[in-house]
Order: structure tokens, then sequence, then C-alpha cells
């Protein structure tokens, strides 16, 4: 890289003002402070503080947020869906157009009243077991304390069958 050009006025102006500023330091001297030494104990607080800080401020701006947008794009999601009777609150579902983890299952039961007919699992998205909760839980008829969709299992005499759990 070469050297860059300074006009020789320029070049002046700043030789007399780093005189100027020399000059100046020489007859008002700054004294020199050493710096001072935190001890152990005083480190350790501004570690916690630090880390307190760090972590409730993780806690309040990014989960909330998250949380809310998530369960907010899932509501969006169901509504354009016709889900009527049900609330999704599967934990370790998030976006509902992507696959289940159950392969294969093609029918769901609900937990609660083995009287109710089963529904067909139209897809193998998280939003096609939405849809049959829905179904199920319509057939319910009233059981409105139960329609918070929380997790599925599979059915332990046909994999093909899942059964649906929900809470209040």
């Amino acid at each position: 890289m070469g050297k860059i050009a300074v006009p020789a006025e320029l070049k002046a102006h700043l030789d007399v003002a780093c005189k100027r500023r020399t000059e100046d330091e020489r007859l008002h001297p700054r004294p020199v402070q050493p710096p001072r030494v935190k001890s152990a104990e005083e480190i350790e607080d501004d570690i916690r503080t630090l880390a307190f800080d760090a972590e409730q401020q993780y806690l309040a701006a990014k989960l909330p947020v998250q949380e809310t947008n998530q369960h907010e794009e899932q509501r969006k999601v169901g509504s354009a869906h016709g889900i009527q009777h049900s609330s999704w609150e599967v934990e370790h579902a998030g976006d509902l157009l992507e696959p289940h983890p159950y392969p294969g299952a093609t029918t769901l039961r609900y937990d609660r009243k083995v009287n109710l007919s089963p529904a067909p699992i139209p897809g193998a998205r998280w939003l096609d077991l939405w849809l049959a909760a829905d179904q199920v839980l319509g057939a319910a008829n009233g059981d409105w304390d139960h329609r918070l969709i929380e997790h599925f299992t599979q059915d332990d005499n046909d994999p093909a069958v899942l059964v649906l759990h929900t809470g209040s």
C-alpha cells in the first residue's frame, strides 16, 4: 500500500496542532492513577449480576415473544383450517405444517370417552392430528373441560392408532 499524499498546508496545520498538544501536556500533566484492583468477592458479585441480568433479558425479551408468536401463528393456522372445538397446546410441536413423529398412524381416538368413534388422520402433519382431534372433540358433545390438546401416544395394541390426551 502506498503513502497517502498530504497537502503541505494540511501537514503544517497538523504539525502545529501536535506541537500545541505536546506543549499543553508538558505544562499540565495529568496525574497517573494506578488501576483499582477488585477483590475476589467484588468480581464474583459482578459476574453474578451480569449473569442474572443476561438471564432476565433473555427470559423477558426472547422467550415470551417467541411463544406468543408461535401460539398466535398456530391459532391462525387452526382457524384457517376450520378448527372449532379445541385449542392446540402440544409443547414439542412447532410448525403445524411439519410432519408429526407418528409415521403410519391413520386413526385417532379420545382417551376420555371410549364410546366415541375414532377419527381418521388425514395426513402426516401436526395440523392433520389437530384436525382429527378437533373432529373427535366435536363429537364429545360438550366435554369442554378438556378441550386443550396436550399430547398423543400410540395405542399399545395397534401402532396405527393414536390416543388423544387433553387437559383443561
